[in-house]
């Protein structure tokens, strides 16, 4: 079993790439994250896809 889940990540004040604690499990949340951080001055902010494999085991 696959799933997606999403990182999204930024350059902060120091010039350092910070990633938001949290994961998003669905794109469009993922892009509200990236618009907020935007307004806030983080231009350059961004999510990565990660896929996931879950064995089944049954």
């Amino acid at each position: 079993m696959n799933y997606v889940t999403y990182q999204v990540f930024f350059t902060n004040e120091n010039g350092e790439i910070e990633y938001l604690p949290d994961n998003f499990y669905s794109e469009e949340k993922a892009m509200r994250a990236v618009d907020r951080l935007i307004k806030k001055g983080y231009v350059d902010a961004q999510y990565e896809s990660i896929d996931v494999e879950v064995d089944d085991f049954n």
